[in-house]
């Protein structure tokens, strides 16, 4: 069962100096995404690879002993 929640559960976090780290943050796996069709994905995915990442880029970031997520994109007030 553990193994199962690290597994389905936990995240990469970039640090400040680039550095990958694999994290469990309560709740922070609720958060909404937007979900992409196989080939959106395929065609992200290239582009991921191109830039040196195995996975899409995490949008999670240690900021001192904060964890802060952030979004890709502008978001206005009210808009989910």
């Amino acid at each position: 069962w553990a193994i199962s929640m690290v597994y389905s559960r936990s995240f990469a976090i970039e640090t400040k100096d680039g550095a990958s780290r694999r994290a469990m943050v309560p709740f922070a796996d609720l958060f909404n995404h937007v979900s992409e069709s196989p080939v959106e994905y395929r065609a992200a995915a290239a582009i991921w690879e191109q830039e040196g990442y195995d996975e899409p880029p995490s949008p999670w970031y240690i900021e001192g002993d904060d964890i802060a997520l952030r979004a890709p994109f502008d978001v206005a007030q009210g808009d989910e």
